[in-house]
């Protein structure tokens, strides 16, 4: 679409602003599948039973790892901040650059 734009300004000028509407709905597509993780949520059906790992797995290969107990789990959730994610109750963090 870059492309597209840029010939439109030189030769077609009526096709500016639907190149640029399409560009712009694309952007914000891509800029919510990303910020996605922000407001994902887990739901467990069905209490887990013996040992269990929960891994939350970041795209640069970071991991914050939970090991359940056999018995019982305690509830876990992410903190997010700025620059570190917390898996809580382990208190384990990842700094984010």
């Amino acid at each position: 679409l870059k492309y597209s734009l840029e010939e439109a300004q030189r030769h077609d000028i009526s096709q500016i602003n639907p190149i640029k509407k399409k560009i712009k709905t694309l952007t914000d597509e891509r800029n919510s599948i990303k910020n996605s993780s922000k407001n994902a949520t887990i739901t467990i059906e069905k209490p887990f039973t013996g040992l269990n790992t929960i891994i939350f797995a970041l795209n640069n290969g970071d991991e914050l790892i939970y090991k359940t107990s056999p018995k019982e789990y305690e509830p876990f959730y992410l903190e997010l901040n700025e620059d570190k994610i917390t898996l809580h109750p382990v208190n384990k963090t990842i700094t984010l650059n």
